[in-house]
């Protein structure tokens, strides 16, 4: 081979290899579409498979399990034995008649905003705070998982902030319609196909929910599924194979039922379901071989890098960028909060510990280091500290102190749990009790609770919030709600503490 032809040949490797190079099988996308593959989080050691279906008013993609990751029952019986009514009626191994209330009672609530299933879902918690019963296997049967951590605790610190809260529209049983926040009438059930099924959906009795983490309702399926032609039908992933304790037998690639957040509404523990054959059919609440297929809205305005072709073979692979601009996002707080957070440092009213991270649930030690520094400031006084401690999993003197004080109980007689979150209803109580036990006569009335969820809110919290929202103190989070279980960020709770010195000082 002469010189000249040498350096031709080289010439064309350069360029082939260059080109391989520059081949995008990692490129960073700035903007998502309807259809894309993505991989988001992890559950059971597992990146999960979403895909979009949807993208919101504010350019939010929502993503949706492209599997079903695991099997979990809707909600458990209420009575807390599975097929038993609170007053002992046996509705599983006797026929006699019962009302939907007992029948709640004994199989499970199909009212998505107060079920297991979506607590279990929007929890960070290792162990998850059940507002009802949890669901034990004595309340389910089997798949049960009163246990098991909450699934947002599976994803990172980050991954939580890039998931965005939603006030997702869901229809109401007959059994709950004096709950409702709209609607004139009663969801017919007359078609088993999505696109059909949504008959009088736009007028029938609902209310609204926060989430982050939610099931995809009948309507959503139609609009976002089935009108775009994607399959409805959903396989389980391989963990969600082997941690089933359902007793069917299901062969990899296997296509089953999963839930949807939707009720059979003529009924109060009837959920509806998306059928082996596709179709929408409907499952008591307890049922435990029902799939679920978790859905979400990445929040747009969160820093997101993505790499991959965004194909299901090659899915954008989603992580938070962690540049310097994203560390402010982290560690500087919201806009409206950097006035009151500079008052609450200049009148020593917050603490070192939480001014970082603003966005992060405060925790209850936390928020007792807070309630101390605020009753002082209001009282002139000391908090002491009591002699005694009966809780074995602190020594907080903060948190010794605010108990002391009647501001806050353990969880139990031993345990207190500093570092489970707080919530909304709770931190109105507490604020609550701290001018209480300043002044008993700061609390100069009773208030009504405005709110349109305050059938959501703990009757041992209504006067709290009743009277911390009409002196100004507790807002709602917009829809004119308070979302009363949802968790306190540590800049929420630091302008709850100025405005409430300012407005008893």
């Amino acid at each position: 081979m002469n010189k000249k032809r040498k350096i031709s040949m080289l010439l064309i490797v350069l360029v082939i290899t260059t080109f391989v190079l520059q081949v995008p099988a990692q490129q960073a996308k700035s903007t998502f579409e309807i259809g894309d593959y993505i991989e988001f989080g992890r559950y059971n050691g597992e990146p999960i498979l979403w895909r979009i279906i949807h993208i919101d008013d504010e350019g939010a993609p929502l993503l949706w399990s492209e599997n079903i990751i695991t099997y979990k029952p809707f909600d458990s019986a209420l009575s807390g034995e599975f097929g038993v009514t609170k007053s002992g009626k046996d509705l599983w191994n006797n026929r006699i008649s019962s009302t939907e209330k007992e029948r709640r009672e004994a199989y499970g609530s199909n009212r998505w905003s107060t079920s297991n299933l979506r607590e279990w879902l929007n929890s960070e918690d290792f162990n998850v705070n059940y507002t009802t019963h949890p669901p034990t296997e004595s309340a389910v049967i089997r798949n049960a998982y009163s246990h098991e951590p909450g699934f947002l605790s599976h994803f990172t610190y980050e991954e939580r902030g890039a998931i965005k809260y939603v006030t997702n529209k869901t229809l109401l049983s007959e059994i709950d319609q004096y709950l409702a926040n709209g609607g004139s009438e009663y969801h017919e059930y007359e078609h088993e196909l999505p696109q059909e099924a949504v008959t009088n959906y736009d007028s029938a009795y609902f209310e609204w929910v926060v989430d982050q983490v939610f099931l995809l309702s009948i309507k959503e399926l139609a609009d976002y599924v089935d009108a775009r032609g994607y399959r409805r039908f959903k396989s389980p992933t391989s963990k969600a194979l082997e941690k089933d304790e359902g007793d069917r037998f299901r062969e990899p690639g296997f296509e089953d039922y999963y839930w949807l957040r939707t009720p059979l509404t003529a009924y109060a523990t009837d959920v509806r379901s998306v059928c082996v054959f596709g179709s929408v059919s409907e499952v008591q609440a307890f049922h435990y071989e029902i799939g679920v297929a978790p859905a979400l809205y990445l929040n747009p305005n969160s820093v997101i890098s993505t790499f991959g072709l965004g194909t299901k073979e090659n899915p954008y692979e989603v992580k938070i960028n962690l540049n310097e601009e994203h560390s402010e996002l982290i560690n500087n707080p919201s806009p409206w909060a950097v006035m009151e957070i500079e008052k609450a440092k200049k009148n020593n009213l917050t603490t070192v510990r939480i001014t970082n991270n603003y966005q992060q649930s405060i925790t209850r030690e936390e928020f007792c280091e807070l309630v101390v520094k605020l009753y002082e400031k209001l009282s002139g006084k000391k908090a002491e500290l009591s002699s005694i401690n009966g809780f074995t999993d602190t020594i907080n003197p903060e948190i010794l102190k605010a108990h002391a004080l009647g501001i806050v109980n353990g969880v139990s007689d031993t345990k207190f749990k500093p570092n489970n979150n707080v919530s909304r209803q709770e931190i109105a109580v507490m604020f609550f009790r701290t001018l209480k036990a300043v002044d008993e006569s700061l609390i100069d009335g009773i208030y009504p609770v405005n709110f349109e969820d305050k059938s959501e809110i703990a009757s041992w919290a209504e006067e709290a919030i009743g009277f911390m929202s009409n002196k100004g103190i507790v807002g709602g989070v917009g829809n004119n709600l308070v979302n009363p279980k949802g968790n306190a960020t540590r800049e929420q709770a630091i302008a709850l503490v100025v405005r409430t010195f300012e407005e008893f000082n």
